[in-house]
């Protein structure tokens, strides 16, 4: 009776058996669970292995700590100016800059501007614009990546020449209201709604008056895949110039 009892306490205790799997995951065989650096491994191993065009979003958010407080005031406008170019001016050990880390695209407040064909027009009086569009487009200047308030007054492509130095509460919001409104920095339509949160309209005109929040965003180059010429230099850049980018907007 006790060898029965003992062959099937054994035979019940080995069905765990039929659970096992190998781990061959050298993070998770060694990285503790639970820990900064194993998200961030993952979280790096994630992105290296996702689609060529993707692409990295460094994202900030400047928020009005007063009850009925707004972010659209020219002193907002003026700190957020000058957070961007707290970022403009990070230089690592290993050389990244936000100009070298950036997504380009290409600035298109130069291309030609496509007028309507006649009705019934042939192939050959459209495809002359289109190919002059398209070729313009090529040859257009490459521009980082960057989506804000602060592109309402950009010029060009750039914000070198800064902020109005009279701005007042009054010109942000007739700026940002404006009619056909476009972004200096990439020459593309731009809508405020993208970056505002809790934007109050007035009730007549239905224009925004103010608004609680506006997100910052800085679209950085994807990181490169293993079998990628100089993927490991390359990428250890990308993640030192996001390691300084958080300490400069905290």
């Amino acid at each position: 009776m006790f060898i029965v009892g003992s062959v099937l306490f054994t035979t019940l205790c080995a069905t765990g058996l039929t659970q096992m799997a190998e781990e061959t995951d050298v993070q998770t065989l060694w990285l503790p669970r639970g820990t900064d650096f194993k998200k961030n491994s993952e979280y790096l191993r994630a992105v290296t292995e996702a689609d060529e065009d993707s692409c990295r979003r460094q994202k900030v958010q400047v928020v009005s700590v007063e009850d009925r407080g707004s972010v659209l005031t020219a002193q907002s406008v003026r700190e957020v100016h000058r957070l961007r170019q707290a970022v403009f001016d990070i230089v690592t050990e290993d050389g990244a800059t936000w100009p070298n880390r950036c997504k380009r695209v290409p600035f298109l407040g130069h291309l030609p501007s496509l007028t309507t064909p006649p009705e019934g027009a042939f192939p050959e009086e459209v495809c002359p614009q289109v190919e002059t569009a398209e070729a313009a487009e090529k040859a257009a200047p490459k521009v980082c990546l960057e989506s804000h308030l602060l592109e309402a007054w950009a010029v060009g492509g750039s914000l070198n020449r800064g902020l109005p130095a009279n701005l007042t509460d009054k010109d942000v919001v007739e700026t940002i209201n404006g009619d056909d409104l476009v972004s200096g920095l990439t020459g593309l339509p731009l809508r405020v709604s993208d970056f505002l949160g809790s934007a109050v309209e007035d009730r007549k005109s239905g224009e925004v008056i103010s608004a609680k929040g506006m997100t910052l965003t800085f679209v950085t180059n994807r990181m490169l895949k293993g079998d990628e010429p100089n993927a490991t230099f390359e990428n250890d850049m990308s993640l030192n110039f996001e390691e300084e980018f958080i300490r400069v907007v905290r």
